[in-house]
């Protein structure tokens, strides 16, 4: 004779670091995604401006998600640059 059990316990501690895991893994995919939308952005800006430093694209930047905060942010720190994008 054999007997199953099942450990509440063990299961909710899986559970609750395979959601930290996830929460982790999209704020990672967030952040990553908005890097690659600033570097495109950072790509294009000779085609519609003249560039003679490097300044202005320093000013493209992403504010990177967080577990906690699941939004990423493409910003212009230029208020001049910001209608024109």
């Amino acid at each position: 004779m054999f007997s199953i059990g099942f450990d509440d316990a063990g299961f909710n501690k899986v559970m609750a670091n395979t959601e930290k895991q996830i929460l982790f893994a999209s704020a990672l995919a967030l952040t990553n995604t908005a890097m690659d939308g600033r570097d495109e952005v950072r790509r294009e800006l000779p085609q519609r401006f003249t560039i003679r430093t490097g300044w202005v694209a320093k000013g493209i930047q992403v504010r990177a998600a967080n577990k906690a905060n699941l939004k990423a942010t493409v910003m212009v720190l230029d208020w001049t640059l910001d209608k024109c994008l």
